[in-house]
């Protein structure tokens, strides 16, 4: 028998198991559930293929659960910190992921700006004068731009009280991992962004159907 199942996205999957968890893992609970989604990602990943990034991307459920249960960092992962606060119970675990995940999927963006890059911005952030940069492995220092090639910058107000995040594109794709910082305001946002492009003060409010136009931002990931 073959069974044609198509998933687009991580919450499609994710719903998929909660009907039918033991068709998928072997044992309904978080770890299983955390095991299964991992395998997921690394088939994509080996087998490369590009399944689609939607609004909220999925790491945020990290800091989600951080900011659920009042932890004052989320490296100890969403599983973890699930399972500690709930007596380390992993069926119980379970259901309250299952939960969580309804709730997070309701994080919209509530205002969108964005800026264009300019050619001195792009100057600046492979300059000198930009001191944040990436890991060479040739030096062994951190002294490579972490952008050589990006035009847009957005920045976006989460819902729920969740704060702000950046997204550098490039040619219509979300490049980079600056989109996994946080900040409190947009100035710290913009802020960030000065620092890594020089000034642009050219800010432009997005209107419209904002959950459109951040899923089309963050449909593709390098």
């Amino acid at each position: 028998m073959t069974i044609n199942i198509k998933i687009e996205n991580i919450f499609e999957l994710i719903e998929l198991i909660k009907k039918r968890p033991g068709l998928y893992i072997a044992d309904s609970n978080i770890t299983s559930i955390q095991n299964f989604i991992y395998g997921y990602d690394l088939a994509c990943l080996v087998n490369n293929i590009e399944h689609k990034n939607v609004f909220p991307l999925f790491w945020y459920f990290h800091e989600w659960i951080k900011e659920k249960y009042n932890w004052s960092s989320s490296t100890a992962g969403w599983k973890n910190i699930i399972l500690q606060e709930n007596n380390n119970d992993e069926i119980k675990s379970l259901d309250v992921f299952f939960a969580q995940i309804e709730e997070f999927k309701k994080l919209h963006p509530i205002s969108i700006e964005y800026i264009e890059l300019t050619k001195e911005n792009l100057e600046f952030n492979n300059s000198e004068n930009c001191k944040m940069k990436t890991y060479n492995p040739k030096t062994k220092l951190f002294d490579l731009p972490i952008y050589t090639k990006a035009d847009r910058v957005f920045l976006v107000e989460h819902s729920h009280d969740f704060g702000f995040s950046i997204f550098v594109n490039c040619k219509g794709k979300l490049v980079g991992n600056d989109w996994t910082r946080r900040f409190e305001n947009s100035e710290k946002g913009k802020l960030y962004t000065n620092n890594l492009f020089g000034t642009n003060n050219n800010w432009k409010v997005i209107q419209g159907d904002l959950i459109q136009k951040i899923n089309e931002i963050v449909r593709y990931s390098s």
